[in-house]
């Protein structure tokens, strides 16, 4: 009797087993997760730090208080071990005034780009000096709006859009 008893306890125990492996089999949750890298030449690079962004529309915040759109702000990364790094805006994506726009229809609010603290125009400029290239670093690309008077709601209500198209391009030094 006493073995009976047993093998029916493992038989039981056994068939419990199995079917609590199956109960957690069925609560079960896979993910695809897709993943890409990007790794620049040591040479000449401008990028952004945080990815994704560049991507995706960036929402300049307007401001209640100030009447006036919040600037956007991301930093970059760069190198280039030939020279300095010069930068420009593609004029056609830029207004009668060389500056990029935000346009509703009707309005628009023309904008300032500066990356590294210097402006950036349709004209080529060195943002970047032959010195801190060379070595690499971050700093920051800024869009705001170009001029500080505060917007008036009766004027300038509405959704604006925009694209600004900064080019970076290394600067070959010609030291002799």
């Amino acid at each position: 009797m006493k073995m009976k008893f047993s093998k029916s306890l493992m038989a039981g125990a056994t068939l419990f087993a199995m079917m609590m492996g199956q109960a957690y089999a069925a609560d079960t949750e896979s993910y695809d997760i897709k993943l890409k890298a990007s790794i620049p030449s040591d040479e000449f690079h401008v990028r952004p730090v945080e990815s994704g962004w560049i991507d995706q529309v960036q929402d300049m915040e307007f401001d209640i208080a100030t009447n006036r759109l919040r600037p956007i702000e991301k930093t970059f990364q760069y190198k280039n071990t030939a020279g300095a790094i010069q930068a420009h805006l593609d004029p056609s994506s830029v207004g009668t005034d060389n500056s990029p726009l935000l346009f509703n229809g009707s309005q628009n609010i023309p904008l300032n780009v500066t990356f590294n603290n210097t402006a950036v125009s349709t004209t080529a400029k060195t943002v970047v000096s032959e010195t801190d290239a060379n070595t690499g670093g971050r700093t920051n690309l800024k869009i705001s709006m170009k001029n500080d008077t505060p917007l008036k709601l009766d004027t300038y209500a509405g959704e604006y859009t925009g694209t600004v198209s900064v080019i970076f391009e290394p600067v070959v030094s010609t030291a002799e």
